[in-house]
């Protein structure tokens, strides 16, 4: 399966603004990214590209992960988010799961 997205290890309480007890308390849930969450899961993408960035790895520094291509993925419902409990206004966490491309 390709899977390709951020880890959640590299988000942390600050970036979902959230307490450090809010998140003790918070269960996430992995769900199917819906249409009006492609600007959300953009921006976490964006976050990974510069986490990824500052450990001097280039890999989507060039272009890659753009709205259309995020937007493409929703509509092809291969796209997943972690939410939280606490913050489930957007997902803090994504991840792109394609079995069609193995």
């Amino acid at each position: 399966m390709n899977v390709r997205g951020t880890n959640i290890r590299s988000m942390n309480a600050k970036d979902m603004n959230m307490t450090e007890e809010m998140c003790d308390k918070s269960t996430w849930e992995l769900r199917r990214i819906e249409p009006a969450y492609a600007e959300a899961v953009l921006e976490v993408l964006e976050q990974g590209k510069k986490a990824i960035a500052t450990l001097g790895i280039d890999q989507w520094q060039k272009g890659y992960l753009s709205l259309t291509q995020v937007q493409a993925d929703i509509d092809r419902q291969v796209s997943y988010g972690v939410f939280s409990s606490v913050c489930e206004s957007k997902p803090f966490a994504v991840a792109v799961l394609d079995s069609s491309r193995e």
